[in-house]
């Protein structure tokens, strides 16, 4: 008998966590794989079976179902439906399904983050990695960071091994986890940690969104005049700037370009920039609440403004081009929801714009008339070299 198996069987002696002969489920007998895993989990109310009385421990479990097994085992019920829906989602998560609360409550504290391209897919069935990461990350243990050359999931892998956890279930990243494994897996990771309480880690603001949001799009520029077309917004001053138009060096004259840039002067700063609807501060100069919740906050909260200058992609038509945000708008800046989350913009007026982009993104962008562009938040490290690159925009606050 291993170290590991003696740890845990002395446990669980010690501690008198259940009989081995009390069986909740028809198709669950003294003999049957993780039997005694299966009626730890039933004996603490973690799971119920089905209506005809068993458990099926060999059916597979899809990622909906052992997301709302592990989070309701680790996370206390008022934690669970206080969960902010509208703010830690997903595209392809209903608002209001059974499982809902118990995704959003894994993603505010950073149990799941999805897929690359931002979706859940929690019918799926959940995979051997899939459900490694979940549950060490719910019983909150530091996981290594992973290294140059690995796959995301091996140092959860690495971290299980460590733990014993696989020692009967398959760590092959393609291998599906059964109802029976992930019972084994809860009763394995208690029996370790039998003094592990509920008590959450502070919640990680959402992630970065990697999903493109396709809205309709118009061009403005700073220096850019108050009148009809603009909703008498004047753009001599921007939402961060109050001489902005003097900062940039002039009016950004759609009209008469060359290249990239207005003809009259160069720029002192970016000639790619665009505007967003939301403002981290409030009318009183304050920095909003909600500011707070922005993914990369932490890595910003040091600077006057947590948002100012950061970059977006931009695709038209198979063209891509970057820029920074420099302004708020188009007409709204309180529309969190929309900016970092997942919901459709507020703004209905004119043409019902969701980004703001300056004349050299239209022209890079091949833009002739207001149009329908993807756009999604990206790292300075991620932006390519190219004419956006030429002049960056670095100033804070001024005003």
């Amino acid at each position: 008998m291993n170290s590991y198996i003696k740890k845990t069987f002395g446990i669980l002696l010690g501690i008198g966590m259940i009989s081995s002969t009390c069986i909740a489920f028809s198709d669950v007998q003294e003999r049957t794989s993780f039997q005694e895993a299966i009626s730890y989990v039933e004996a603490k109310g973690i799971v119920q079976g089905y209506k005809d009385g068993t458990y099926k421990p060999w059916n597979k479990i899809n990622r909906y179902d052992f997301t709302k097994i592990i989070i309701a085992s680790r996370f206390t019920l008022g934690e669970i439906e206080s969960c902010e829906t509208q703010k830690y989602t997903f595209p392809d998560v209903p608002r209001n399904e059974w499982f809902t609360p118990y995704v959003c409550t894994a993603k505010k504290f950073n149990v799941i983050n999805g897929y690359q391209d931002g979706f859940f897919r929690g019918k799926n069935n959940i995979t051997s990695p899939e459900a490694l990461k979940i549950i060490l990350e719910a019983y909150q243990l530091d996981i290594p960071p992973k290294g140059e050359s690995e796959e995301w999931y091996e140092p959860y892998r690495e971290k299980a091994n460590e733990l014993g956890l696989l020692a009967n279930i398959s760590g092959n990243p393609t291998y599906m986890i059964t109802r029976g494994e992930m019972a084994e897996f809860i009763f394995l990771m208690d029996s370790l940690l039998p003094d592990s309480t509920k008590i959450p880690k502070k919640p990680s603001n959402p992630p970065l969104s990697k999903s493109l949001k396709t809205v309709m799009t118009t061009v403005f520029w700073a220096g850019e005049s108050a009148d009809d077309s603009n909703g008498f917004i004047s753009n001599a001053e921007s939402a961060w700037d109050e001489d902005w138009g003097k900062h940039f060096g002039g009016v950004d004259d759609p009209d008469n370009r060359c290249g990239f840039r207005p003809c009259d002067f160069i720029p002192n700063e970016n000639a790619f920039y665009f505007a967003l609807p939301y403002n981290d501060f409030d009318e009183s100069g304050k920095r909003k609440a909600s500011a707070h919740d922005i993914p990369w906050y932490e890595e910003e909260k040091n600077k006057k403004s947590v948002i100012k200058n950061r970059w977006i992609e931009v695709t038209y038509n198979g063209k891509t081009c970057y820029g920074q945000w420099e302004d708020v708008g188009p007409f709204y800046e309180d529309d969190y929801e929309y900016v970092f989350g997942n919901q459709e913009h507020k703004n209905t007026y004119g043409v019902g714009a969701g980004l703001d982009i300056s004349p050299a993104f239209w022209d890079c962008l091949g833009l002739r008339t207001n149009s329908k562009t993807s756009w999604r938040f990206v790292d300075r490290k991620d932006v390519p070299e190219g004419p956006w690159t030429v002049r960056e925009t670095t100033t804070d606050v001024m005003w």
